[in-house]
């Protein structure tokens, strides 16, 4: 196009798209790699969706995982829940890693 793109500035008349091409882990792993041993997860609500979207990982290769539970109310109950559900050896912690009391972390090991 000839333009020069800015990366030091926001252009807030941008436009906006929820249209983009997408995978889930499961199928990126079984076609790119062997193993998987760690999966942090902060998508903005977005967390449970992306578990579904890993099941066979956790199920199968047991990565320790680092999950924002703090988007949805009931992330709190839900994603321990569905973590033990997938893969019943999981202990799950929670923490907080931040001033803001809000940022909550599940840890599953």
């Amino acid at each position: 196009t000839g333009r020069k793109i800015d990366f030091e500035n926001i252009n807030p008349g941008a436009k906006s798209s929820d249209i983009f091409a997408s995978t889930t882990l499961d199928d990126y792993v079984s076609n790119n790699l062997n193993r998987v041993d760690f999966i942090k997860m902060d998508i903005e609500g977005s967390e449970m969706e992306a578990i579904d979207g890993s099941s066979k990982i956790i199920r199968e290769f047991k990565p320790r995982l680092a999950i924002s539970g703090y988007h949805k109310p009931d992330d709190f109950w839900q994603i321990p829940n569905k973590l033990i559900s997938i893969n019943s050896g999981y202990k799950i912690y929670f923490g907080h890693h931040s001033p803001v009391p809000w940022e909550s972390v599940f840890y599953a090991v």
